[in-house]
C-alpha cells in the first residue's frame, strides 16, 4: 500500500457509528482495521477497537490535527477513507510545471541516496540533533516518540512535526471474530489521527476529544443547530459554526451560535449529499454529519390521505373516494386551495376515471366512480394531483363465490419410519355428496424439520390434515393425474432416511370441469426410528475434575417411556464456528431403568 503524503492523506472520522480504515487483505490473509465508536471528553481515554488477522503486534502513531475543519472539508465522505482514494483527473502541465516536477524528482533522488548512507536508527539520531527542542521527538511511549527500529522504518511518519506517541501493542485476540481494544489517553480538546501499521500496510481511525455536543435538525434549506455542553448539556453561546455538503467543495456557509446555543443555517447552494457540521469555541472542536434528505425538501409539501367508504367492491358497485390535502412548511401544515385532479386505474393499469376536483375550505375532495359489471378483478389506484406533487391511495375489487367442493388428504399413518412406505389419500368432494370424478390433480409434498413436542406428547394423536404453522418447506417430490370415479387419488410415498426426523407436506390442488380449483393438504411425520432420546445435565455449572451428572430419558413418540435402553454419554469440548466433530474429553454408558429413565456421570478434566 503506497503512503499518501503527509497533510493529503485522506481520513476521516467517526461520527456516532463505527469507523475503520482497514489495511487491505492480501495473498497470506493478513489483515488489520481500526475503529473507534464515540467521542470521548478531554482527559479520557480513547478505546480503539482493533481486528487483526495473521499479525501478532502492531505500531501505533498518534497525531494530532491541527486544523480539523480544512481535514473534514477535504474528505468526499466523512465515514470513510483511507482504504480507497478516488483518481485524480488527468490535466495537462505547463512547461514551468513539468521544469518544477523534473527538479523535485531530481531532488528526492540526490536525498534518497544520501539516507541509503545511514541506519535507520542513526537518521532518527541525526534528525533529533538538528530538530530544535520544540520539535525533537521524545522517547518512545511518550507523547512526541519518534519510530524506533527498522522493523517499522518502511512506513515513514504521515508528519513528524504532529506526532505526539509512537508505541507497539499486541493485537492477536483469541478467537479471530473478536476484536482487542487499544487504550488511547488524550489529555487536550481537538482531533487526533490514529494510525496503526506493520511495517507494510496501514489502517487509519480518528479520536475527537471534546467537550461540545451538536444537536441538529434540518428542514426545506434549513439547519437548526444547537451547541451544548457535553457535561451538563448547558448552551454554548458564540460557538463559530460550519455548516457543508462532504465531498462537494465550494465555500461552506457559517454563523455563531446565540445566547441559547442556537443558530439558523441557510445554505446558498442545495445539494445532496451528507450535511457536515462543525462546531469551534475556545480551542475546542466538535464534528456531526447530518443526511440531506430533509434539507434538500421543498419549501411546501403536498401531504394529504385518498381513502374510500370501503376496503373492497363487487361489480357493480359504487366507489366513494374522499381525499384530505394540506401543505407541509416549516410553520406546520396549510389547506391545500384551488383544483386537485383525480385518476382511478384498473388492476390492468388502465385509466377507468379521470376528472378534475374542486377543493372545499377544509381542503377535501370527493367523487364518485360506479365498477363496471365486467370490471377486471383485483386492486385499482386512486391518485391525486394538485400540480407536479400527488398523493394516492387505493381498493381492490373482488367477486366472490362459495366454494362447491372440498380438498382433503388424509395420511394411512400420521408417523412413520423413514424408509418405509406410508400411503395418503386425495379426496374431493362436492358439499352435497357426491365426488369430483375425474377431476385434474396436481401434488407436491414438502418437509420441515420436526422437532418432538417435549411438553405436548398429543401432537401426534392428530387427524393428519393440515395445521397452518406446517407450511412452507423444501419441496421434495411433485406430480400429476386425475381423481377417479369416487373423487380419490391414492398416492404411495417413501420418505427417505435424512439425519433428522421431518414432517411431510402433502398439497393437493384439484380442477373440476368448470375451471375452479381448491386446494387441501394433509401431513405426516417421519422419523429415524421407534423412540427418541432426551439428555439434560443435572446442573448447568461444574467445577474442574468433578462428576457430572447427566440425566436421560427413552420415550415413545406417543409419549410412553421405553424401559432397558442402553447409551452412551460422551463429553466434548464445544468451540462456536467449528463443524468438525469436536475431541471427546470423556466417555460413560448406561442403561435406562424400567421406568425409561436412567443417567451417567462423566467427569470434567481439571
Amino acid at each position: 500500500m503506497k503512503t499518501p503524503k503527509r497533510w493529503a492523506i485522506p481520513v476521516t472520522v467517526l461520527l456516532l457509528g463505527a469507523l475503520a480504515a482497514p489495511a487491505q487483505l492480501d495473498e497470506a490473509q493478513v489483515y488489520f482495521s481500526v475503529s473507534t465508536d464515540k467521542p470521548v471528553r478531554p482527559g479520557e481515554t480513547a478505546r480503539v477497537q482493533v481486528r487483526a488477522q495473521g499479525v501478532d503486534k502492531l505500531q501505533f502513531r498518534l497525531y494530532r490535527v491541527n486544523d480539523p475543519e480544512k481535514f473534514f472539508l477535504k474528505l468526499d465522505d466523512p465515514h470513510r477513507f483511507g482504504a480507497e482514494a478516488s483518481p485524480r483527473p488527468e490535466v495537462a502541465l505547463t512547461p514551468l510545471e513539468r521544469f518544477a516536477a523534473w527538479k523535485n524528482r531530481l531532488r528526492t533522488r540526490v536525498r534518497n541516496v544520501a539516507r541509503r548512507q545511514f541506519t535507520g536508527e542513526n537518521r532518527s539520531a541525526i534528525r533529533a540533533k538538528y530538530l530544535t527542542p520544540k520539535q525533537a521527538p521524545a522517547a518512545a511511549g511518550t507523547p512526541g516518540a519518534a519510530v524506533q527500529g527498522s522493523e517499522y522504518a518502511a512506513i515513514p511518519l504521515l508528519n513528524p512535526q504532529q506526532v505526539l506517541r509512537v508505541w507497539e501493542q499486541p493485537v492477536k485476540s483469541r478467537r479471530r471474530w473478536e476484536s482487542v481494544v487499544v487504550p488511547v489517553e488524550v489529555e487536550r480538546a481537538g482531533l487526533y489521527v490514529v494510525e496503526a501499521t506493520d511495517g507494510k500496510k496501514q489502517a487509519y481511525t480518528v479520536i475527537s476529544a471534546t467537550e461540545l455536543v451538536i444537536v441538529s435538525k434540518s428542514q426545506a434549506g434549513q439547519v437548526q443547530v444547537r451547541v451544548v455542553k457535553r457535561e451538563d448539556g448547558a448552551p454554548v453561546a458564540g460557538a463559530a459554526l460550519t455548516v457543508a455538503v462532504a465531498g462537494r467543495g465550494g465555500e461552506p456557509s457559517r454563523a455563531k451560535t446565540d445566547a441559547d446555543g442556537f443558530a439558523l443555517v441557510v445554505p446558498e447552494r442545495m445539494e445532496d449529499g451528507q450535511l457536515l457540521l462543525m462546531a469551534r469555541h475556545e480551542g475546542d472542536f466538535a464534528v456531526a454529519t447530518k443526511g440531506s434528505w430533509g434539507f434538500n425538501r421543498a419549501e411546501r409539501e403536498l401531504r394529504g390521505y385518498v381513502y374510500t367508504d370501503r376496503p373492497v367492491y363487487r361489480p357493480g358497485h359504487t366507489v366513494h373516494v374522499k381525499s384530505i390535502l394540506r401543505l407541509a412548511s416549516m410553520k406546520g401544515f396549510e389547506v391545500q386551495r384551488g383544483e386537485a385532479q383525480i385518476e382511478i386505474q384498473d388492476s390492468d393499469g388502465e385509466s377507468v376515471l379521470r376528472k378534475s376536483l374542486p377543493l372545499n375550505e377544509m381542503g377535501t375532495a370527493a367523487a364518485d366512480f360506479v365498477v363496471p359489471a365486467e370490471a377486471p378483478l383485483g386492486y385499482y389506484s386512486v391518485e391525486v394531483k394538485t400540480g407536479e406533487d400527488s398523493v394516492s391511495g387505493g381498493f381492490h375489487v373482488e367477486e366472490y363465490r362459495k366454494p362447491d367442493y372440498e380438498v382433503r388428504v388424509t395420511p394411512r399413518e400420521t408417523r412413520v419410519e423413514m424408509e418405509k412406505e406410508n400411503v395418503l389419500t386425495l379426496r374431493a368432494r362436492y358439499y352435497y355428496g357426491e365426488p369430483v370424478a375425474g377431476a385434474k390433480l396436481t401434488w407436491a409434498v414438502h418437509r420441515n424439520r420436526y422437532w418432538v413436542p417435549w411438553y405436548d406428547m398429543d401432537d401426534l394423536s392428530e387427524s393428519g390434515e393440515e395445521q397452518d404453522e406446517y407450511y412452507g418447506g423444501e419441496q421434495v417430490a411433485e406430480g400429476e393425474g386425475r381423481l377417479n370415479e369416487n373423487g380419490e387419488f391414492v398416492l404411495p410415498y417413501t420418505a427417505p432416511r435424512t439425519e433428522t426426523d421431518q414432517r411431510y407436506r402433502v398439497e393437493a390442488r384439484v380442477t373440476d370441469e368448470s375451471g375452479r380449483e381448491i386446494t387441501g393438504a394433509g401431513s405426516f411425520v417421519a422419523t429415524r426410528g421407534e423412540f427418541f432420546v432426551h439428555a439434560q445435565a443435572a446442573q448447568w455449572l461444574t467445577k474442574p475434575g468433578q462428576n457430572a451428572r447427566i440425566d436421560v430419558e427413552t420415550r415413545g413418540y406417543d409419549g410412553v417411556f421405553v424401559p432397558n435402553v442402553g447409551f452412551r454419554a460422551e463429553l466434548v469440548r464445544y468451540e462456536w464456528g467449528r463443524r468438525e466433530r469436536q475431541t471427546v474429553l470423556a466417555s460413560s454408558a448406561g442403561t435406562t431403568g424400567g421406568g425409561g429413565r436412567g443417567g451417567g456421570g462423566v467427569r470434567a478434566a481439571g
